[in-house]
């Protein structure tokens, strides 16, 4: 084989590794590359986890006490609220006693006026039954007069 072509295969296969250690160098730089962003999305998570336990663990005690807070107001105003609706009862129940009452008394005014009506009534008759035997008696006495003259 003369040396030009020697030189030819020679520079061919020294092409060919070259292409294959720079495949293999590609291959580690690619996987050093994915190492080191699966590390750095670890550790992101991680942190964040870090301060998110840290965050919850600050406020847990405040959210805790805002829900005690929120829990007493809520027993307090349906304590509150039971008291009141029960005057409301209590007023009602007086307010019905109350207008039984003056149902009952309406009721006795109603029977006292009937009864007043009836004897008002009878001596209204009676006392024309005396103002007719006046006039009767008037005329009857004014007639025998005049006979009488």
């Amino acid at each position: 084989m003369p040396r030009a072509d020697k030189t030819k295969v020679l520079l061919e296969s020294q092409g060919s590794d070259d292409a294959g250690i720079m495949a293999v160098v590609a291959k580690q730089m690619q996987t050093s590359w994915e190492k080191k962003r699966k590390d750095k999305e670890t550790k992101y998570f991680t942190d964040a986890q870090t301060v998110l336990h840290q965050c919850v663990t600050e406020h847990k005690e405040g959210f805790l006490e805002a829900v005690a807070d929120l829990n007493s107001a809520y027993e307090k105003f349906v304590q509150d609220y039971a008291g009141v609706e029960d005057e409301i009862r209590k007023l009602l129940i007086q307010l019905s006693l109350e207008q039984q009452k003056l149902v009952t008394l309406a009721g006795k005014k109603h029977e006292q006026m009937a009864e007043s009506e009836k004897i008002r009534e009878r001596e209204q008759v009676r006392g024309m039954a005396v103002a007719k035997k006046a006039t009767e008696d008037f005329h009857r006495l004014t007639t025998t007069l005049h006979d009488h003259e």
